[in-house]
């Protein structure tokens, strides 16, 4: 695209008015192409957590429930431990930052959350 420092830009030629709007239309798509690549990749980086929360929750009630009394507790603890690490080491890889830092922040969210609990009234 040509330009002139005079009061009008100088006339494009049509070789060149025609290379543009092919260059638009060719960024427009690219645009459009990766508008849909982030937005399920935002996806699947949304449900992935989402799901391994859900079954932490889950399997070690479930666990609790039908196991015999000394072994559902053991397996509770382990099942929810395992998902913790699992969590932790994906979202330190999505943050870049270090595993064990991450899964620390995780520990102590959970020790505060379950001393909020005991003190509001919960029972062990």
């Amino acid at each position: 695209m040509r330009f002139c420092l005079e009061s009008e830009p100088a006339a494009i030629a049509p070789d060149e008015e025609l290379t543009l709007s092919k260059s638009l239309r060719l960024v427009a798509q690219f645009f459009k192409i990766l508008r849909r690549e982030i937005s399920s990749t935002n996806l699947r980086a949304a449900l992935l957590p989402n799901t391994a929360t859900l079954r932490a929750g889950g399997i070690p009630v479930v666990a609790y429930l039908i196991l015999l009394q000394p072994p559902n507790l053991v397996a509770s603890i382990f099942v929810v431990g395992a998902t913790e690490i699992i969590l932790a080491r994906y979202r330190s890889l999505r943050t870049r930052a270090r595993w064990k830092t991450t899964l620390m922040q995780t520990v102590v969210i959970i020790a505060i959350a379950i001393i909020a609990w005991l003190v509001l009234g919960g029972k062990i």
